[in-house]
């Protein structure tokens, strides 16, 4: 019963869990110094009118972005998975297309229709992009 329990929480529906969690842990570094003040932080902050860091409430917004990280890991995997992507390559081909046909175009609508700044919509896609290949690199090194 134990071996069964423990199969089941290290693979779920074909992909295994333990990338993914590294996969997330991996996405939430980049976040961290992505938005830095060593990189894009002061930028981002600026350009998106934050005046003020709150902790407290950047706890609950990273406490959102782990499970947000968890999802896209986990989604990433099945998908990586379900079109057979053995290499590093074609992973990269998937995921640009992945970024670029979701990521892309929905963030796009915070520019459209929310009058954000272009300038934060680069930096958020661009960390995207660099995050779920670095997601991508992990889940097809670690099958």
């Amino acid at each position: 019963m134990l071996i069964i329990i423990s199969n089941m929480f290290m693979n779920f529906i074909g992909v295994s869990l333990i990338p993914v969690v590294i996969a997330a842990v991996a996405d939430m570094a980049i976040g961290a110094l992505w938005y830095s003040p060593y990189l894009f932080g002061p930028m981002w902050m600026k350009e998106a009118g934050i005046k003020n860091f709150d902790m407290k409430a950047a706890r609950k917004s990273m406490a959102f972005q782990a499970a947000s990280a968890l999802v896209m890991a986990f989604i990433l995997g099945y998908l990586l998975k379900t079109f057979n992507v053995t290499t590093t390559d074609a992973g990269f081909e998937l995921t640009f297309l992945l970024w670029l046909g979701f990521v892309v175009t929905t963030s796009s609508m915070r520019v459209i229709f929310e009058k954000a700044k272009f300038s934060v919509y680069a930096i958020t896609i661009s960390y995207q992009l660099i995050s779920m290949i670095v997601m991508t690199i992990i889940l097809t090194s670690m099958k």
